[in-house]
């Protein structure tokens, strides 16, 4: 069967479970659907008892159902506040803290988009944003919720639940920047994956990901109307890697590796991540329109298919060109910044 015949809402009996959601795949081996409150769930074909279909429309939960659902979920230990577009889950006593920073980040990055006649796609569901209390809580609902997290992150957006994910850092003696630096990347992950910019369930390069998630750790692009220089945009911290791993190196050929696969977030993650805040900073500095051209041709991917690095190359060269040329045209535009 395929998934096309199966438009709309449909209610799924399992052998354990009733699940209710708009099928995203439907074929003899697995189900995947979308809930109306934007989490993703699977279910084995072989395990369906029965279906029936609900809706010829995908259902979308309200904002009151949204939050009687974490209500339930966190209990009385948490709090929830709203915002214009968000749910935040947080520590009682902190409802002027966390919301109002996590909802100016999303607004900075709609401003950044928007200010350059780039339209976002309508988000459809509330968002919402987890700020556990400790680290072991948050290293549980990770567990439990099966995300396979490194010890070393301390904040992350799961495609998955559609939330992001951290704890309060503060109470472990540890700078508010570190929790601000979290909330913006993860935060523009979010975003991205809601308003059009990357798709959920598609096989998007990771350089594309995190390229867009470490640019928007500037200042001058989550506080773009505040900080408007150009140097205000550069990433100081991986634009010193990018500096010493690649042009003072005078590495060749390091647009390559991010684009074919994401093998290099592995093997050296600092040359992973520079290399991919470079290139996305110097494309949305010198081809911004090209670049959303591009970035819309990834969201058009296929859900749950894999990305050939055949295709993966021949959409970046069809888009900006020989990526030899890039390279160099890159390296004379970082070199007016004054590197040494």
């Amino acid at each position: 069967m395929g998934h096309g015949q199966f438009k709309g809402t449909y209610s799924i009996q399992t052998h354990q479970r009733k699940v209710t959601g708009a099928p995203l795949v439907w074929d003899q081996d697995k189900l995947f659907l979308l809930t109306g409150y934007g989490a993703f769930d699977e279910v084995e074909f072989d395990d369906v008892k029965s279906y029936k279909k609900k809706s010829d429309a995908r259902i979308v939960y309200s904002r009151n159902s949204f939050q009687k659902k974490l209500k339930i979920e966190f209990g009385s230990a948490y709090q929830i506040s709203q915002t214009q577009d968000y749910l935040v889950v947080h520590a009682h006593g902190q409802s002027g803290f966390w919301p109002q920073r996590i909802q100016s980040v999303y607004t900075s990055f709609q401003n950044y988009f928007q200010g350059r006649r780039i339209n976002l796609a309508k988000r459809q569901y509330p968002l919402v944003a987890i700020i556990f209390k400790t680290r072991k809580e948050f290293d549980d609902y990770a567990k439990k919720n099966q995300n396979k997290i490194d010890p070393n992150v301390v904040g992350y957006y799961s495609p998955n639940s559609n939330r992001v994910l951290m704890y309060d850092q503060s109470k472990t003696g540890k700078l508010w920047q570190s929790n601000f630096d979290t909330i913006v990347h993860e935060i523009a992950h979010q975003a991205a994956f809601n308003c059009g910019i990357h798709g959920r369930f598609a096989d998007t390069p990771r350089w594309a990901v995190e390229g867009l998630g470490t640019m928007f750790e500037a200042k001058g692009v989550y506080h773009s109307l505040k900080h408007k220089r150009q140097t205000d945009r550069l990433n100081p911290g991986l634009l010193h890697l990018f500096n010493n791993k690649v042009l003072q190196a005078n590495r060749t050929g390091w647009i390559g590796p991010i684009l074919v696969g994401n093998r290099l977030f592995n093997k050296d993650p600092e040359l992973a991540y520079s290399c991919s805040w470079a290139l996305t900073f110097y494309l949305m500095e010198t081809q911004p329109y090209e670049y959303m051209n591009y970035m819309r041709k990834l969201n058009r991917l296929p859900a749950f298919q894999s990305y050939s690095q055949q295709d993966r190359l021949s959409h970046f060269v069809t888009h900006f060109g020989d990526i030899a040329r890039l390279e160099g045209a890159a390296k004379n535009f970082f070199a007016k910044f004054g590197l040494e």
